[in-house]
């Protein structure tokens, strides 16, 4: 059952706790939505803070823009430059290859201009080893004078500074060694004119003691040359022996078995008995301008009273440089080894002279023009010689 209770409205409670309530959310909701208002200073401050900042940023904006078109600007340059000298180095690197091309096409026919002369100036200094060759007298011609004899002639070049020279009469042979200044052509040339001045000296004039040869031929090599005009220097270092093989029933005609030598700075080395023994020629050599005109070489004589092998030879030999130390041969040496050889064969005495050579050279190259003649005489004694020229 429901009682209702007549109280007045102002007098209910719980009308004065709603309004209570009611106020406290509104003031509640005042809080939440309403933003407070700044003071109308700050406000315009923050403006302007604002303003300034995005003026900043348009003038970094600005600057950052500028420097950007300006590195465009000198990048494009650079490019343009780059792009420039790429065309320029293309241009002269075609340039530079047509020159080579040009140059190379231009070597290359003067190459074989050099070639061909080359090929014909060998043709030539070959040609010319066949004269001098044939100029040189035979081995034969100087054997059928004498027992036995070797020559070893070994040219540093082509053509050869060194000859021999031979002429034989009846009982008397003449021979000689010539070693010339220098080897090769200018050895050669020197060598033809030694030739025909000995054959005129000796074949035309008769003069056969040795060292009126070698004073005659001084002379005759001074006024050949021209050398008190000229003051060339060119001469020649020789050995000359004028051997007399006379029989025995014309020995009160002709003298007694005997060997006449004479020479022009260069040396004879004869053994007999098995002692080996050397004679000096003249310190001075045959021709040059600081020479005197007259010059008187010594006449030495030998007898060949018993057989006698005489060795007769350039420098060459001796001034070979080889060996472990790459040193010269030198004279010592090259004296005990034709003491060691001289009872050999002559043909084994050259073999053993090659050999023992080409082992002390090994690798190193020929620096003069050798020549060495061996010459075995007093074994028998020709009885009919013919006359060699």
């Amino acid at each position: 059952m429901l009682i209702l209770l007549d109280i007045p409205l102002w007098e209910n409670p719980i009308l004065y706790i709603i309004i209570v309530l009611a106020g406290l959310a509104g003031a509640l909701a005042m809080r939440v939505f309403q933003t407070p208002a700044l003071p109308t200073e700050e406000k315009e401050e923050d403006s302007t803070q604002q303003e300034n900042a995005l003026k900043q940023l348009k003038i970094q904006n600005q600057s950052l823009y500028q420097q950007n078109q300006a590195l465009q600007a000198t990048i494009s340059q650079q490019i343009s430059h780059i792009t420039k000298l790429e065309n320029t180095l293309l241009q002269h690197d075609h340039t530079l290859i047509q020159a080579l091309d040009s140059s190379k096409a231009e070597i290359m026919q003067k190459q074989r201009i050099i070639e061909k002369h080359s090929r014909d100036l060998l043709d030539s200094i070959i040609y010319a080893r066949h004269i001098q060759t044939a100029m040189l007298p035979k081995t034969e011609s100087i054997r059928n004078a004498f027992d036995d004899l070797f020559v070893f002639f070994r040219p540093r070049d082509i053509v050869s500074g060194d000859f021999y020279w031979f002429n034989s009469k009846n009982h008397r042979s003449i021979i000689a060694v010539v070693d010339c200044t220098g080897h090769g052509v200018p050895g050669a040339f020197l060598s033809m004119i030694g030739n025909d001045l000995l054959h005129k000296i000796v074949t035309f004039k008769g003069i056969s003691e040795p060292d009126k040869i070698l004073h005659q031929l001084h002379l005759e090599m001074r006024y050949t040359l021209r050398q008190k005009e000229s003051g060339n220097e060119e001469g020649m270092d020789m050995t000359v022996c004028t051997i007399h093989q006379v029989p025995a029933d014309m020995q009160d005609l002709f003298g007694k078995p005997r060997i006449e030598f004479a020479g022009a700075k260069n040396s004879l080395v004869y053994i007999q008995n098995g002692e080996l023994k050397e004679i000096k020629g003249n310190k001075a050599p045959i021709g040059g301008y600081l020479y005197e005109e007259e010059l008187d070489f010594m006449k030495h004589t030998i007898e060949i009273s018993a057989p006698t092998t005489l060795y007769m030879f350039s420098d060459g030999y001796q001034d070979q440089f080889g060996g472990k130390d790459k040193r010269k041969f030198m004279v010592t040496r090259f004296r005990k080894l034709l003491h060691e050889i001289h009872q050999h064969k002559m043909v084994e005495q050259e073999k053993i002279l090659s050999h023992t050579l080409d082992e002390w050279m090994n690798d190193h190259t020929q620096v003069d023009d050798i020549l060495v003649m061996g010459i075995q005489i007093g074994q028998t004694i020709p009885t009919v010689q013919v006359e060699t020229f």
